[in-house]
């Protein structure tokens, strides 16, 4: 299930280079949030350990999105 999806592709080829911009934008945005989702990924995985379970699910769904976001 993607988190972001369109079928609008453009109409002419202005409105598809905007269209990519905003793409393009959007990638940096997750980009510059990766550090800080690497960082609550480290603290979740440390909470885990010490035994708080519960966050292990919920750390499982975030990345799994977040793979789903993010453009290899």
């Amino acid at each position: 299930m993607a988190l972001v999806a369109s079928a609008d592709y453009g109409e002419d080829e202005p409105s598809a280079q905007a269209l990519l911009q905003r793409h393009r934008d959007l990638e940096g945005e997750l980009n510059a949030y990766s550090g800080d989702i690497a960082s609550l990924n480290s603290q979740a995985e440390k909470l885990v350990q010490a035994g708080i379970s519960t966050l292990e699910v919920k750390r499982a769904k975030l990345c799994h999105h977040m793979e789903q976001c993010v453009v290899p």
